[in-house]
């Protein structure tokens, strides 16, 4: 029983720990993910003005940023306690956060993207994304 009651102070300690990205990180982010995802160099052109059209390997490279930032889980979504960390607002807009969630299927390539486009239409994209 003890050796359970440890092993989940661990994890809460471990989750609980999340360390705020920088722009720098979010920069290798991108560059690891571009490779990860073999996306054409059309698509980074598009990327870099901001463009993220739900085709090709466009939601997994954003599913992969997420990921690597710690921001996303590809069992369960979105880690909304890091999330809301990142973004720097506080609970104050966790519901709307909560709420740009779509998890129906199976494919969490589209649970980021989908997340992703209503962040940016809701304003709950962290400074520099």
């Amino acid at each position: 029983m003890k050796l359970f009651i440890v092993a989940a102070l661990l994890i809460v300690a471990v989750q609980g720990d999340y360390v705020l990205k920088t722009l720098d990180d979010l920069q290798t982010a991108r560059k690891e993910c571009i490779l990860e995802n073999k996306v054409p160099q059309e698509l980074v052109a598009e990327y870099q003005k901001r463009i993220f059209k739900e085709e090709g390997v466009t939601p997994c490279y954003i599913r992969c940023i997420f990921t690597r930032l710690g921001l996303f889980d590809e069992k369960t979504g979105f880690i909304t306690e890091n999330y809301l960390k990142q973004l720097g607002r506080g609970d104050t807009v966790k519901d709307g956060v909560v709420g740009c969630y779509d998890n129906t299927g199976t494919d969490t390539c589209l649970w980021a993207y989908r997340a992703f486009t209503c962040f940016t239409k809701q304003g709950f994209l962290p400074e520099g994304y």
